[in-house]
């Protein structure tokens, strides 16, 4: 429940109250604060009970790494490289550059023959283009080789740089390679993907290039140890928040039950003495529940914030009602109206209450049934333990 529904909840009881004080009619005063009331109960409990579930989770899920624990170092393997493209680009540079030598040659000596002799102009243009789009072939030929080899000699640099300690910083690689640190990362996923590196691996922060399972598994294992570090830490922060929202809530709870036991002294009759000593107690049990489980203060908080003041406020006004000396028939009413709405709230508050109970009911039932079905797989329970006693003593 967020704080917007909190605060219209609040409002609803506590214009339903004021609204019944002023006009002091009291008659739909408990229908009316009772639905309010179990409305909200419900709404808190599937928040409570969806915190602990989430928190069950947590502690129950195994710690891979958690503070002071270190990965362990595992023993280095050798880069597996593919040199592809080698040869390929070799012949692609070499055939490349022999034809392109070989088509210009041959298209200026055409060129020559072509302005010595008087040749057609349509056998020359489609000789020319010829030689011309061999000329371009060549060309291609030549960049396609260029550029393999300068793959190659970029990945002898990156794996030179690389093989002391199985990784390297992109940006060492980028440095040392003369090239973009952008042009590094999409040529090394390009050597990955057609298999030049068939286990070397980018980490998701695109800071480091690594080789080998090893290495690749030790940075998992690095990585959630230090994301498992940080949800720690940021548990340990809402611990201390915690720590001083708690202080507040307990002053906050004792001022309310305080106001409670002074009207209590004040108020004259009994039946209405043992709602507020019930009502006293409830809540005194809910605080202590709090205090123990400080998890559920953003929840808890935002009711009692609500419900406490309310209640005190309807106390106060049967305080005054129980002052006057000749009681009307409408003060009587409203007297009545009051200790039933009373009772809704004791009867709400209880049920909260053992809803806080239930989950560490819960765990305990839980860890009782673990530990018989250890007993009894040892057989350390019934009839087993007599049998093992008795085999122990022949």
């Amino acid at each position: 429940m967020d704080r917007k529904n909190y605060s219209n909840i609040g409002e609803q009881i506590k214009d339903t109250v004021q609204e019944a004080i002023d006009s002091m009619n009291f008659g739909q005063l408990n229908r009316n604060i009772s639905d309010t009331v179990y409305g909200a109960l419900d709404e808190a409990k599937r928040h409570i009970h969806q915190y602990n579930d989430s928190s069950k989770a947590y502690k129950e899920a195994p710690k891979k790494g958690g503070e002071g624990q270190v990965p362990v170092i595992k023993e280095k393997k050798g880069l597996k490289v593919i040199w592809k493209g080698r040869i390929s680009g070799i012949l692609y540079t070499v055939f490349g550059s022999i034809g392109m030598g070989v088509s210009a040659a041959i298209l200026f000596l055409l060129l020559f023959i072509i302005l010595s002799v008087n040749i057609h102009f349509a056998v020359a243009s489609v000789a020319i283009g010829i030689i011309a789009a061999c000329f371009g072939g060549f060309c291609m030929m030549l960049g396609v080789g260029t550029a393999i080899r300068g793959r190659l000699r970029r990945l002898r640099l990156y794996v030179k740089k690389a093989e002391k300690k199985m990784y390297c910083s992109l940006e060492e690689l980028a440095k040392h390679s003369g090239k973009p640190r952008k042009f590094v990362i999409k040529e090394l996923r390009k050597m990955i993907q057609i298999g030049m590196l068939p286990d070397a691996h980018i980490d998701e922060e695109e800071t480091c290039l690594m080789f080998g399972e090893d290495m690749y598994q030790q940075y998992l294992e690095t990585k959630e140890a230090m994301e498992e570090r940080k949800k720690l830490e940021r548990e340990s922060l809402y611990i201390d928040r915690s720590g001083e929202e708690l202080d507040q809530v307990l002053m906050e709870g004792q001022k309310y039950l305080q106001a409670l036991k002074k009207a209590n002294w004040e108020i004259r009759g009994e039946v209405i003495s043992a709602k507020l000593v019930r009502l006293e107690k409830v809540i005194g049990e809910i605080f202590e529940t709090i205090e123990q489980h400080p998890e559920q203060i953003d929840e808890m908080q935002k009711f009692m914030e609500y419900y406490l003041p309310t209640t005190v406020k309807l106390v106060d006004a049967y305080k005054d009602f129980d002052q006057v000396e000749i009681q009307g028939e409408n003060i009587k009413t409203a007297k009545e109206e009051i200790e039933k709405t009373l009772d809704t709230i004791n009867d709400a508050f209880e049920t909260l209450l053992d809803d806080l109970y239930q989950d560490t009911a819960f765990d305990v039932t839980t860890d009782a049934s673990v530990l018989q079905a250890m007993l009894e797989k040892e057989g350390l329970t019934g009839s087993d333990f007599k049998k093992n006693a008795g085999d122990r003593r022949m």
